[in-house]
């Protein structure tokens, strides 16, 4: 699925106020893909367990300097 598409999904889902998640591998092997459903507000995001810590780690630190 395309960043647009996924983008424009996040948006229709935030607007009407409904949980949204994405389940993928991109999400834990590519940490500009979990900054990128972070910066949509995703309601949650898969991760395999041996990225989970550092994932988590990064997408807390994006949303700290994202509230600034």
């Amino acid at each position: 699925m395309s960043k647009e598409r996924i983008r424009q999904a996040g948006l229709r889902y935030r607007c009407n106020g409904i949980h949204s998640g994405l389940f993928e591998q991109g999400s834990s092997d590519y940490p500009e893909r979990s900054r990128f459903l972070a910066s949509l507000w995703m309601n949650s995001i898969s991760l395999n367990p041996d990225t989970r810590v550092t994932t988590t780690l990064r997408v807390l630190h994006f949303e700290k300097r994202r509230e600034v």
